[in-house]
C-alpha cells in the first residue's frame, strides 16, 4: 500500500515530510466548581505534507489532482488503519525549484509540492 494516495494518485512524500494535528469540534472548559465541562462532538485530523523532489511534469499532474473539486478521498499508511477518508485539500504550492542535470547533458526542472489536507 502506498504511503499517501489522494484522488487515486500516489503522492511521493519526503522523509519526515508529514505533520499531523488533531483538532476538537466543540468546547472543553472548566465549570465554576472545577469540574470538566465538554461539548466536544468529534476529533478531526489535519495534515501538512511536503512531497519528495520530482520532475515538474509529475508535479503538475499531482497539483491538478489536488486542485480538483473537494472533497477528495485519501488513503494509504498515513491515515493509520482507516480505509479511506474524505478530505479538503488547500494551500497547494511549489515550495522550491531545482534544475537537475540529465545523462544527456541537458537539464530538467524538479520541484517540491507542499499542501495541507483537512478531514471532513
Amino acid at each position: 500500500m502506498a504511503y499517501l494516495t489522494i484522488g487515486g494518485t500516489d503522492i511521493p512524500v519526503a522523509y519526515r515530510g508529514t505533520t499531523t494535528e488533531w483538532t476538537e469540534v466543540g468546547i472543553r472548559a472548566r465549570a465554576f466548581d472545577g469540574t470538566q465541562r465538554s461539548s466536544v462532538r468529534a476529533r478531526k485530523r489535519a495534515w501538512a505534507f511536503t512531497s519528495a523532489l520530482m520532475p515538474s511534469t509529475q508535479a503538475t499532474s499531482i497539483r491538478n489532482v489536488l486542485d480538483n473539486t473537494p472533497p477528495l478521498t485519501m488513503t494509504g499508511d498515513v491515515v493509520a488503519n482507516s480505509t479511506s477518508l474524505t478530505v479538503h485539500v488547500g494551500g497547494v504550492r511549489y515550495a522550491s525549484r531545482l534544475n537537475v542535470a540529465t545523462s544527456t547533458g541537458g537539464k530538467t526542472e524538479h520541484v517540491v509540492v507542499t499542501f495541507s489536507a483537512f478531514e471532513v
